[in-house]
């Protein structure tokens, strides 16, 4: 393979979803392609058709690149497979700049590998393309770092970007994190606080991807945009989020208008607001103390706090009064975050604590396991662990993270009981356990370091293979639930007194008994779609312009909220009908039917569609018919009146008719008479 551009280093590289050989790579310039100029510092875009064989230079001062289509089916629908989109800097000069919004950066893509290119979105520096979705972040003021996100089909052969629409529209737009892009909504966490802040609003979009409404308040995220956010890929509909506290964060909102206000009349007087919002920030110190672990059965419809087991893995009752609740880790915390598998079914494993609040405190971390998706949980080892899920669930690695060990434990009953099992000699940091990406074999790789007595530190890569264990093979998964079985019947439910419902469905799980300690085949679990399920409050979200006062309370109208339209009037461009909203829509996937419906009312619209050009004939009708009505109330023998009238007509043309009649029946009579002579 030749070197990209005479040996540049490549900084990323992307395959094209459908052509194997086809490839986008970027890579910076170097000082010395400059001769006789001065260095300049930026980044180049070349595509490749022959697996790097040979490149073709495309673009200059490239910000974010990507292929515009995501699988086949968009190329089937007509999206040619050239498409390639990109944010660059179409004038840039000298070195180039690679943080912050920038008004300089421009949206574009091109189907003809930019020979010619299309430029839907000015100041758009940053992109996602999703198989449902394009998003495009906007710069609309670059001093204070606000963006706006708009928004397309992404199998739309020419975008038309629409700004999206969120509860929110009084806060300002600083960043944006996409948590979740599946089943036909999008998860955002919008950062309305300013470009430091550690918390914003998880937004969910209706299934046309423009209507966003809040899910959950003041998500924790990180300095790298990360949310402690986390879908439970197993199941369906179920999501793990951490929040700052409602009792610390209600006087937030009120502060940032206030602090809005300030802020510009503060920029008028000495066009600088960094003091300003420094002193705002420092009123927000000390929220790491209120953080609370959040968790949603229904897509974000409705969060609730996560029940506590009741006593510990040692069978010590926890001591924390009535503010008992299971509090886990996420990404913005040091320790290994909330994690799930999709080939087992219902397990997660997270560090955390039982308590009103998450700490950090190292004494009071353990590891915690549910095998419901998160309705119940248990504590499997005191002390905060990195984990690993391998053989559908039925092989759990984990190991300390604390201290230097050569042991990890093991355990083929999803936490119940642990063995131990030396890996090394010496003992080493370890900093993670992997398995392949599909968690079903019985191979994991141990990551760590160790440190020499020189001081040095020296990584360490260890294969772990426990299929040298001879467990049997778990058997009869096709009689669950009797006694010569390992497997049983499990069916998921959001926690609702005798109800299996997850999404509005009834789902059963074909899975392996916790007590059986054996090995899965390679396709064991089956997933059966039983029956949908009558439709509950909680297949429900709050539609745009409304929220959840607290979690658990019905949609209100959020009265404060600057939407650009009215909720309750028609839109500018109405056609045939519209619709008004009571305060829910239901959440995108889910099947429910029957039951309680929260569909809009829906309008005509005023003189819409063919009666607009009609609307002046259907007025003259109607005052044809008040007059009618005015006569008859006024005229009792209006009826009999008529009635007269057409029987004197009637005869008249009767008597008028009638000669013309009889001379034609004797002029026919006359004539069969000189026949038969």
């Amino acid at each position: 393979m030749r070197a990209l551009n005479h040996g540049r280093r490549v900084k990323e590289y992307i395959f094209h979803p459908t052509e194997r050989n086809w490839g986008l790579a970027s890579a910076f310039t170097l000082c010395e392609d400059f001769h006789g100029e001065p260095c300049k510092i930026y980044k180049e875009l070349f595509l490749t058709k022959d697996l790097g064989e040979s490149w073709t230079y495309v673009e200059s001062y490239i910000i974010q690149f990507d292929w515009g289509v995501k699988d086949a089916s968009q190329i089937s629908a007509g999206i040619p497979k050239e498409r390639i989109l990109i944010t660059y800097e179409p004038r840039g000069k000298g070195h180039q700049k690679t943080s912050g919004w920038n008004y300089k950066v421009d949206f574009a893509y091109s189907d003809d590998f930019f020979h010619t290119r299309k430029v839907p979105a000015h100041k758009g520096n940053k992109f996602m393309l999703t198989k449902d979705y394009l998003y495009v972040a906007q710069v609309v003021d670059q001093e204070n770092q606000e963006v706006v996100l708009l928004t397309s089909k992404s199998d739309h052969k020419v975008y038309d970007l629409q700004l999206i629409e969120t509860n929110q529209k009084r806060f300002r737009e600083h960043s944006y994190s996409f948590l979740d892009s599946s089943e036909s909504s999008v998860f955002l966490n919008i950062n309305h606080f300013g470009e430091a802040s550690r918390y914003g609003h998880v937004y969910i979009s209706d299934s046309s991807g423009v209507n966003f409404s809040v899910s959950l308040k003041y998500n924790v995220r990180t300095e790298d945009n990360q949310s402690d956010f986390e879908k439970i890929s197993s199941l369906e509909g179920i999501y793990i989020g951490n929040a700052i506290a409602t009792s610390f964060m209600k006087d937030a909102e009120q502060e940032m208008e206030e602090d809005e206000y300030a802020e510009y009349e503060s920029m008028e007087e000495n066009h600088d607001s960094s003091r300003h919002m420094a002193n705002k920030h420092k009123k927000m110190e000390g929220y790491e103390d209120f953080i609370k672990t959040m968790i949603t059965f229904n897509k974000g419809g409705d969060w609730k706090r996560i029940k506590a087991p009741l006593r510990d893995v040692e069978g010590h009752l926890y001591d924390c009064g009535s503010d008992c609740y299971l509090n886990l880790h996420g990404l913005s915390n040091n320790y290994p975050p909330v994690y799930a598998v999709e080939s087992a079914a219902g397990i997660i494993i997270a560090n955390g604590n039982v308590g009103r609040y998450l700490t950090n405190d190292e004494d009071e971390v353990s590891t915690f396991l549910s095998r419901d998706g998160g309705l119940n949980w248990f504590e499997i080892r005191k002390g905060p662990h990195i984990y690993e899920i391998g053989d559908h669930g039925a092989l759990i690695v984990i190991a300390d993270i604390k201290t230097a060990t050569n042991t990890v434990l093991y355990s083929w009953d999803e936490g119940l009981t642990f063995e131990e099992l030396k890996i090394s000699d010496e003992k080493i940091h370890i900093t993670n356990v992997i398995i392949e990406p599909m968690s079903t074999s019985q191979h994991f790789v141990v990551y760590g370091e160790t440190t020499t007595k020189k001081g040095v530190k020296k990584g360490v890569v260890i294969g772990l293979d426990f299929t040298g264990l001879h467990e049997p093979m778990c058997k009869n998964p096709d009689n669950p639930d009797t006694p010569d079985s390992d497997y049983e019947k499990w069916t998921p439910n959001d926690g609702r007194a005798g109800g299996e419902c997850l999404l509005g469905r009834k789902i059963i799980y074909i899975r392996r008994k916790r007590e059986s300690q054996c090995y899965n085949g390679l396709t064991f679990e089956r997933k059966i779609v039983v029956e949908n399920c009558a439709c509950t409050e909680m297949d429900y979200e709050c539609d745009l312009g409304f929220y959840r006062p607290a979690p658990g309370e019905p949609c209100v109208r959020t009265d404060a909220v600057n939407l650009p339209f009215e909720l309750h009037t028609p839109p500018k461009e109405c056609h045939n009908f519209y619709t008004i909203s009571k305060g829910y829509r239901k959440v995108p996937g889910n099947t429910c039917v029957n039951g309680v419906k929260f569909d809009p009312i829906i309008i005509p619209c005023p003189f819409s569609g063919m009666f607009a050009s009609l609307g002046f004939v259907f007025l003259i009708l109607i005052v044809v018919i008040l007059i009618v009505l005015v006569i008859m109330a006024f005229n009792k023998n209006f009826f009999q009146n008529v009635s007269d009238i057409v029987k004197e007509k009637m005869q008249e043309a009767k008597k008028k008719n009638q000669p013309d009649y009889v001379n034609i029946v004797k002029i026919n009579i006359n004539i069969l008479g000189k026949q038969r002579r």
